[in-house]
């Protein structure tokens, strides 16, 4: 059993009753995991949990029959996941793999289902999340059929700078280049240009934590254009 206290604290239970409140956390329980570790694999059944992040960062992955990864999403804490193979029964459609320590939250699969029965606003709730992260697909696949690497690498930051509140984002280049459909080097030389120069548009330090240092120019670089040379240094 969880503590009791923690449930309110996160978006997906906000405004359940005590009663509530008291019947999830007896069921549910939370767990440690490493860097690197599989809570979930894709086209594998999916545990009967349903996974909130509490803590730490976890990417959700897809992989091509080449064995090529593509980052669909970093998850934030408070976010669930794990969930979509549950309802439809079937494999899992991608994996879910810890990027660095983090504490996850699980809930049986029977515990939620009763209180999406009972509780049509927190059965919404849930569908609303399931659409935006659609939407956040829909975006992504247009970004990569029809777009520039470097409008790409823009429309990405800003999205997870607003996500996230405009504080620093931890994207590496290794998420950066899978995330945008491009190669890992191409990547490198991208952010070198942004970061560098007399007016940086951004900042990149340890461990992908980036910066937005001059947003209207992103701005412009992620709608297509291009800002003046001398003010983006590129």
């Amino acid at each position: 059993m969880i503590n009791v206290d923690l449930l309110p604290a996160l978006p997906l239970f906000a405004g359940l009753d005590e009663a509530q409140i008291a019947r999830i956390a007896a069921v549910s329980f939370a767990r440690n995991v490493e860097p690197g570790e599989c809570l979930i694999r894709e086209a594998e059944p999916t545990p009967p949990y349903f996974h909130v992040l509490l803590t730490g960062s976890v990417q959700v992955l897809k992989s091509a029959h080449s064995g090529k990864e593509t980052t669909l999403r970093l998850l934030r804490p408070g976010e669930i996941f794990g969930w979509a193979a549950l309802l439809d029964g079937g494999g899992a459609p991608a994996t879910a793999r810890a990027m660095t320590r983090s504490r996850i939250l699980l809930i049986p699969y029977e515990a939620l289902v009763g209180l999406m029965a009972e509780q049509p606003a927190f059965a919404l709730r849930l569908i609303t999340t399931l659409c935006e992260r659609l939407r956040d697909l829909h975006e992504q696949l247009h970004a990569v059929v029809s777009e520039r690497a470097r409008t790409r690498l823009a429309r990405l930051i800003l999205r997870h700078q607003r996500r996230d509140g405009g504080s620093p984002t931890p994207l590496p280049h290794q998420v950066l280049s899978r995330m945008a459909g491009i190669a890992y080097e191409e990547s490198v030389r991208i952010i070198g240009e942004w970061s560098h120069g007399p007016h940086p548009l951004l900042s990149y330090g340890r461990g992908g934590r980036i910066t937005v240092l001059d947003p209207e120019a992103l701005a412009a670089l992620a709608e297509g254009l291009e800002p003046s040379v001398a003010k983006s240094g590129a």
